[in-house]
């Protein structure tokens, strides 16, 4: 394995998603480079340690984002009930629009086959 299918496969190698064979590939690469070594060493030591701060930051993100007056009643709503509302009137409106296309005597496909033409004289 050379430096550019290293850093190819560099987020399956991190995430532990190669094969055996190209992991055990990655794995002595990244024994012999050293050049590889620096560029996966700061991606492989982010995640643990940006972990809990960052769990921290969003949490207290989002209670400030959070509004005043959220009752856990209030956010618990489902929204099934908005939705039936919605695919009732959209079949509302499709059953309409239905109905107009047979009033107007909008001319159907003909199932004969082949389409005639006229000859002019």
């Amino acid at each position: 394995m050379n430096c550019s299918s290293f850093v190819n496969v560099l987020d399956l190698y991190r995430e532990n998603r190669l094969s055996p064979r190209r992991g055990a590939a990655a794995r002595a690469h990244l024994a012999a480079c050293a050049a590889c070594r620096a560029v996966a060493a700061p991606l492989q030591a982010a995640p643990e340690t940006a972990s809990a701060a960052l769990k921290r930051r969003l949490a207290d993100a989002l209670r400030a984002a959070a509004p005043a007056d959220a009752s856990p009643a209030r956010t618990a709503t489902p929204l099934w009930p908005r939705d039936a509302r919605a695919v009732a009137l959209a079949a509302a409106a499709l059953a309409l629009v239905g109905l107009l296309i047979a009033a107007t005597g909008a001319p159907s496909q003909s199932s004969g086959g082949a389409a005639t033409v006229a000859e002019e004289p």
